[in-house]
C-alpha cells in the first residue's frame, strides 16, 4: 500500500518539531481532537477558537500562539493562513465558531 502525499505539503517549524501540513486539509466544523504533529488549516469563515482541553499551537499571520485549555482567540475574518496543532504530546481538543 502506497500513501498518497499532496504535492502542496507546507512544512511548519514549532520548536525543535516539524509538522506537515496539507493546505487542503482543512479543520472540521465544530469540536475536533488534534494529536501529536497533526494540524488543520482553519477555515476563513471561522471567528473563534477555544481550546476545551490541552495545549493547542496557533499560527497565523506571521504570528504563533500558545493557547492552553479554556483560553481562546478570536480570528480576524477572512483569515486564510491560521493553522491549529496540538502543541504537546498529548491530544488538544479545539472548538471554532464560524462566522
Amino acid at each position: 500500500m502506497t500513501n498518497q502525499v499532496s504535492p502542496n505539503l507546507v512544512d511548519v517549524a514549532f520548536n525543535e518539531h516539524t509538522i506537515h501540513i496539507d493546505p487542503d486539509m482543512y479543520a472540521p466544523n465544530s469540536v475536533f481532537v488534534l494529536v501529536k504533529r497533526q494540524a488543520y488549516r482553519i477555515p476563513e469563515t471561522a471567528r473563534n477558537l477555544i481550546v476545551v482541553f490541552g495545549i493547542a499551537w496557533v499560527s497565523f499571520g506571521g504570528a504563533d500562539k500558545i493557547l492552553r485549555q479554556g483560553e481562546s482567540m478570536e480570528l480576524p475574518l477572512g483569515t486564510n493562513d491560521a493553522i491549529v496543532s496540538a502543541a504537546t504530546k498529548e491530544p488538544a481538543m479545539i472548538e471554532i465558531e464560524m462566522h
